[in-house]
């Protein structure tokens, strides 16, 4: 193969640049490439001065923001409709809600919009999908690169469990701070469970979190090879599930590894294929009935202590790890120093209070309001002694925005799942239909995993999850049928 001339290269680029600007393909190509290049930024930026590393994090993120800015000024201007969405109209609601409840409990601004920030900052792909022209090719290439991605993560995360710690940590991101603005990373600083994988993230929460999105595309990639299978196929497909799931598992997160099973499941039953679902269940129902005979004849063989150890490896039992959840001590201690106790004293101090708008979106004055309302001493300490108080994110933003603005997230996430019921509903094309199922499954996905983990603050998870809701949103304004989708009045979507 001959190689080509440098002159060349930059022809070729140019000429491809060019194509792309006559085509209106730059703001996808620029989504695409952030979207390939989130999983590993941390890992990038690690190598480089503090000085520098710092500010170009917030890179991609001034990026989108100034894309965003393009894409609906150049619409305006052209006398284009911008695309109406489903969430229009609850948007503004949401932050009105916010600002209220900002000042009833004089919470500090910076911190207050900081938490905006991190729960809306990719709000801004949302909108920049929703109001680019995409194609079929361009929604395969966007999905099969997500994938790609997320497969080189989980070959990583195998490597990091089978080899010495010294290898995890070479991969470890590190800590960074713009101003008084800092960032501590557990990964780097020790703080994982022993033993347990992060590939490039700051944990093995956001890697296990993004490792379910990934599951979920490659669910549906599995569906939509199935018809035509060969062995070659069958091969890699189940390859690429497998070695995600073991990602996952190695990550020694219970929950997420216990939904990566449930997303099948999921996936089925909104794809309607109640066939396979029933075969899958009964595959589960014999799976789990032998587990619970496993835990019935090893009785107290497994030490499900939160102590145990197994000192040859170094790291936690894993086989105590999972059956902790069976053990009387996991409740115990749940209701007393974790999730279990941050849900009795959020919603105890948000009846005491009687506040509609919760405690604000700053977390330390919303710390103090707590402390203020609660009254056995031992509670207090927790409130500020207790660091996963957000871990139980459905709970932390019922106590930020109080029932009103969870109330309007929860309308907004509705909306968004009807439009991809429609999709697998009604839609004549099955990639769009798979689309469809693809995005409520993400929707229950989320849900779920964010009753033990701020999924919707994780920057690889929140990044993937509005790009796919302005997919789906942009495939239902380009080929739906006007309808209103059933309750609450789902405006029209215009079309040019």
């Amino acid at each position: 193969m001959l190689i080509p001339k440098p002159s060349q290269v930059c022809r070729n680029i140019t000429n491809f640049y060019v194509a792309a600007v006559q085509k209106e393909e730059i703001p996808f190509l620029i989504v695409f490439v952030i979207a390939m290049y989130t999983p590993f930024e941390l890992f990038a930026l690690k190598w480089l001065p503090s000085a520098i590393s710092g500010p170009l994090r917030f890179l991609p993120e001034v990026i989108l923001y100034g894309l965003t800015a393009k894409v609906l000024g150049k619409r305006l201007f052209q006398n284009h409709h911008l695309q109406a969405t489903p969430i229009d109209i609850l948007l503004p609601f949401f932050f009105l809600s916010t600002f209220i409840s900002i000042a009833i409990n004089g919470s500090d601004l910076i911190p207050s919009i900081d938490n905006l920030r991190s729960l809306w900052r990719y709000l801004s792909v949302y909108y920049i999908v929703v109001n680019i022209n995409i194609s079929l090719e361009q929604l395969n290439l966007m999905l099969k690169g997500i994938k790609f991605v997320g497969l080189l993560q989980a070959v990583l995360a195998f490597f990091q469990y089978l080899l010495p710690v010294g290898f995890q940590q070479f991969f470890a991101p590190g800590d960074f701070q713009v101003g008084d603005y800092e960032r501590v990373s557990q990964a780097e600083a020790g703080k994982v469970k022993s033993g347990a994988v992060f590939g490039m993230f700051t944990n093995p929460s956001v890697l296990a979190a993004f490792l379910l999105f990934v599951i979920a595309i490659t669910t549906s990639h599995i569906y939509i090879a199935s018809p035509g299978w060969t062995n070659i196929v069958k091969l890699r497909e189940y390859s690429s599930w497998a070695l995600l799931v073991f990602g996952v598992f190695a990550s020694k997160k219970r929950a997420p590894l216990v939904m990566v099973f449930l997303i099948p499941l999921i996936f089925l039953f909104f794809h309607n294929r109640i066939r396979r679902l029933l075969k899958i269940g009964w595959l589960y129902a014999a799976i789990l009935f032998l587990v619970v005979l496993g835990v019935l004849l090893l009785g107290t063989s497994v030490d499900t202590s939160f102590t145990s150890q197994d000192e040859a490896k170094g790291s936690i039992n894993l086989a105590s790890y999972l059956f902790q959840i069976f053990s009387p001590e996991y409740y115990e201690h749940s209701a007393e120093s974790s999730r279990g106790w941050v849900i009795q004293t959020t919603i105890s101090t948000l009846l005491k209070s009687g506040s509609w708008f919760g405690f604000g979106p700053d977390l330390e004055n919303m710390r103090n309001i707590m402390f203020d309302l609660l009254t056995s001493a031992s509670d207090r300490s927790k409130i500020f002694d207790l660091q996963p108080l957000e871990d139980v994110y459905w709970l932390a933003m019922l106590a930020y925005f109080g029932p009103i603005g969870l109330g309007i997230y929860s309308l907004i996430l509705w909306r968004l799942f009807r439009i991809g019921r429609w999709l697998t509903l009604s839609s004549p094309l099955e990639n769009y239909r798979l689309l469809g199922s693809l995005f409520c499954t993400l929707i229950v996905v989320t849900i779920l995993y964010n009753f033990v983990s701020r999924t919707l603050e994780f920057r690889p998870y929140s990044f993937y999850f509005w790009l796919t809701s302005g997919l789906v949103v942009n495939v239902y304004n380009r080929h739906g049928n006007g309808q209103s989708l059933n309750s609450f009045d789902c405006p029209m979507l215009t079309r040019e």
